[in-house]
């Protein structure tokens, strides 16, 4: 079985980095977006070296320039350049694929495959292979075809920088609570483990149509504190707990990467700087019958679960934690659940077509 899972996964010469290929290209380069992401790929696009000629969006009505660039709509840019290179700037890749089919114009799409908040790190083929074994297992893990077929394409996204394999792979988008794995109702105590500025509150209140028993909220940087804060306020929240520290294995004091909001994370490597203070959950909750436990960050979710056995023992919670971040998280994650509750059920799912957007949702009971 091993074998079989190895011939799934396409090893081979490291392709091309982005920029180079962008290089080779003659014909104009067409930005798709000027967004918070169009920002971000702009960026990227400028440190490697790359020159775009102008950018797009779907409705102007007059003369417009994004970072120095013109903006013109799908109708002006046929005019101008008949055919044209694309680059996605918005996280909408599936339209990617759409626009190639349809728009003749349209010569190649390029995804900057979650270059968007510096997310993104190609895997190394070497570092999957002398750890076969150990991905294997988390493979023999996962509940349903879904989830083998999830795994096996985000692995061959990241060793080859070919968003391909996830957009084949992904058939609707999902989120935290609106998934096919498991529902949310008015019973749940729900803990937002990086609760942010409030958005995956929105998520989880819109799909408990508002009703819940209690939320824990958690967020340990000040400027998304104040914001979360300010959520709450303004719609009026009820039976509610936030908690302005980070998660881990032990109550202590971390170094903490704040520079930019969307990046923020725990530096475990850092020796200076910005520090929070982060707790087990097991401590910070006191014994809560917790129902549901939602993990989005990129460094500690493996931590923040072993600081979580006494509530995983006692009430085993409904789990949905990003396992997209980086290839060794795929390792572990699913593993440790299984070491805590070999009785749950594992699965993965892709909310949207990018790689960081893999979850691991983890349930007691097999919806499968």
């Amino acid at each position: 079985m091993e074998a079989e899972f190895e011939k799934k996964l396409k090893f081979g010469p490291r392709p091309l980095s982005l920029s180079e290929r962008l290089k080779k290209e003659e014909l104009p380069l067409i930005l798709w977006g000027t967004g918070d992401v169009g920002a971000e790929v702009k960026h990227y696009l400028d440190g490697n070296g790359v020159s775009i000629t102008a950018a797009w969006v779907d409705n102007i009505d007059q003369e417009e320039y994004f970072e120095e660039v013109p903006v013109y709509s799908l109708d002006t840019l046929k005019t101008m350049y008949g055919r044209f290179n694309v680059i996605l700037g918005h996280s909408h890749y599936d339209y990617g694929r759409k626009i190639e089919e349809r728009e003749s114009c349209v010569n190649k799409v390029f995804y900057l495959i979650d270059s968007a908040y510096s997310r993104y790190v190609s895997a190394d083929p070497q570092f999957i292979q002398d750890h076969l074994d150990e991905y294997y297992d988390t493979y023999r893990l996962l509940d349903d075809d879904v989830s083998r077929e999830s795994m096996i394409a985000y692995l061959n996204c990241k060793m080859n920088d070919e968003i391909g394999f996830i957009l084949d792979c992904v058939k609707k988008e999902q989120n935290f609570f609106n998934n096919d794995i498991f529902q949310v109702g008015p019973q749940e105590v729900y803990v937002d483990v990086g609760a942010y500025d409030g958005d995956t509150l929105d998520l989880f209140l819109e799909e408990c149509g508002g009703s819940y028993r209690k939320i824990y909220a958690l967020e340990p940087e000040n400027d998304n504190f104040s914001k979360l804060e300010k959520y709450v306020t303004e719609n009026k929240l009820q039976n509610i707990v936030l908690e302005k520290q980070g998660t881990w294995k032990e109550k202590t004091t971390l170094f903490f990467d704040a520079k930019q909001e969307q990046r923020s994370a725990i530096d475990v490597d850092r020796k200076e700087g910005t520090t929070i203070n982060v707790d087990a959950l097991d401590h910070i909750l006191q014994g809560e019958d917790v129902t549901l436990i939602k993990i989005n960050f990129p460094d500690g979710a493996y931590e923040t679960l072993q600081g979580s056995r006494d509530i995983f023992e006692r009430c085993a919670p409904k789990l949905a934690v990003i396992v997209g971040n980086d290839e060794k998280a795929m390792i572990r994650l699913p593993q440790l659940v299984k070491e805590q509750r070999p009785d749950y059920h594992i699965y993965f799912r892709f909310s949207t077509c990018m790689p960081y957007r893999l979850y691991m949702y983890a349930v007691k009971e097999n919806v499968c």
